[in-house]
């Protein structure tokens, strides 16, 4: 009885503590709402970024270390370029909380083999406008124009093989920090 008596007492504790944070979301919600459309743009989502309400909700839920438009991103599930009340609530509470070492490992491995899928398909391109057969004067055109597109293409993704490796190494210490400390 003692013990049923403890489960209840706990889960009635998880369902204020559910509460409490939706009461802070929302507010917050409406305060960068200034419209009152219902939705937060981006623009309104960065500039809310150094209001003290903001700064402390995030620091509070260990998401303070996140890049804003990154997280606006995470958040804006629908890609529509805003986020809900909906959007914003779910998402907090679903990336708030510490990250353990096995959810950085995960983000890694996951990181590695997007590097690598895009690696061999980039290679695989080359490779084939490489050996592309010279067409007549109309097929030139279209090929130098797709070169060109794949090309553009391709550095883009370099540069976010770039950016990815810089995660990695910075995932990588924070694994070595967490390690440390266990």
């Amino acid at each position: 009885a003692a013990n049923k008596l403890h489960q209840d007492v706990v889960a009635e504790e998880d369902v204020q503590q559910q509460k409490s944070f939706a009461r802070a979301v929302r507010e917050m919600f409406v305060a960068i709402d200034t419209q009152g459309t219902g939705t937060i743009s981006q623009e309104q989502f960065l500039a809310f970024q150094n209001d003290a309400r903001m700064t402390s909700f995030l620091r509070s839920h260990q998401l303070n270390m996140i890049e804003p438009s990154w997280l606006f991103s995470m958040l804006d599930t629908d890609e529509s370029g805003s986020v809900t009340l909906a959007e914003l609530t779910v998402g907090l509470l679903r990336f708030g909380g510490k990250a353990r070492s096995s959810d950085v490992l995960l983000a890694v491995t996951l990181m590695v083999e997007l590097r690598d899928d895009l690696s061999r398909f980039m290679h695989g391109v080359e490779a084939s406008l490489a050996l592309e057969p010279q067409a007549g004067a109309r097929g030139s055109v279209v090929n130098a124009e797709l070169r060109d597109e794949l090309s553009r293409f391709m550095h883009e993704v370099k540069a976010s093989l770039a950016l990815e490796r810089r995660f990695v190494a910075w995932a990588e210490q924070i694994c070595s920090s967490v390690q440390e400390i266990i």
